[in-house]
């Protein structure tokens, strides 16, 4: 059931991705360094990107749109005490699923060190629909889903370097627990 649901959360969150990238949204132009509401993490903005807020109470989420509206970044943190290991099971009957549903496609999943963060990163490509690349990680018990997508390959080359500078630039804020 767990699976199920985690299944179903990134599934909606694709199509979210999708959909923003495909329906322009008006939002104000970004500012040097953006902090979630929930005060879990900062980030620099790259310059001239907008800002899209879809925060609730316990969960952060904005998103960030090139000028050109053809790429964004989205970040999501969490309270999630889970870890890399179980994700990872979860992920890769993602890619298999995926695989069997969009045999045209590319997938794929690793873990690396990317600027001091242990990830897991899913990365996949549908021909002349969209081409995504994921970034999850656990940090004081907050889950962070790292986000990069953009419609076609060219363009996801074009931003890559900024994107990479974008998530270099993350600054976990240490949670204070009450008791």
């Amino acid at each position: 059931m767990k699976r199920l649901s985690l299944f179903v959360m990134l599934f909606l969150i694709v199509v979210f991705f999708a959909t923003l990238l495909f329906f322009p949204y008006s939002a104000v132009v970004a500012v040097d360094t953006y902090q979630d509401r929930n005060g879990y993490f900062t980030i620099a903005i790259p310059e001239g990107w907008k800002i899209e807020e879809y925060s609730t109470q316990d969960r952060s989420k904005v998103l960030f749109r090139s000028p050109d509206g053809k790429a964004a970044i989205g970040i999501i943190a969490l309270l999630d005490n889970d870890n890399i290991g179980s994700l990872l099971l979860t992920k890769t009957e993602f890619i298999e699923d995926h695989k069997q549903r969009f045999p045209q496609g590319t997938f794929a999943l690793t873990q690396e060190t990317i600027c001091g963060f242990e990830i897991l990163k899913v990365q996949y490509e549908i021909p002349k629909l969209v081409k995504e690349e994921f970034s999850y990680f656990f940090a004081d018990g907050v889950r962070y889903d790292f986000t990069y997508g953009v419609g076609d390959a060219q363009d996801f080359e074009k931003y890559k370097n900024t994107v990479l500078e974008t998530f270099c630039s993350l600054n976990v804020k240490r949670r204070v627990i009450t008791k």
